[in-house]
């Protein structure tokens, strides 16, 4: 598994190409190498930056062929909080290398 593969599974959507890439230069992760644990933190980081990008993506609806996409953006809310908590995320700061939210 790489870095990239485990950031898709810890989003359990899948976020555009580019939207990926740029959460992975945000954070200065490489997405190809073999995931080691190292990255951990820095992971985490660039999902809750997905996740946030998602909350702000608005419901699609196509009444023509009957289908819908429906967010349930307090679920998003509570799992980004969840992540945040497990990094140390408060008063704006975070352990991981300097990045601050």
């Amino acid at each position: 598994m790489t870095n990239k593969e485990r950031l898709l599974a810890m989003l359990g959507f899948s976020p555009s190409p580019q939207a990926i890439n740029a959460a992975l230069i945000d954070f200065q992760i490489q997405g190809d190498i073999v995931y080691d644990g190292s990255a951990y933190p820095l992971i985490r980081l660039a999902a809750i930056r997905l996740m946030e990008v998602l909350i702000t993506t608005p419901n699609v609806s196509n009444g023509e062929a009957g289908l819908s996409t429906t967010y349930d953006r307090g679920a998003i809310e509570r799992r980004i909080a969840s992540l945040k908590s497990e990094i140390n995320i408060s008063a704006g700061k975070s352990i991981a290398r300097g990045f601050s939210w």
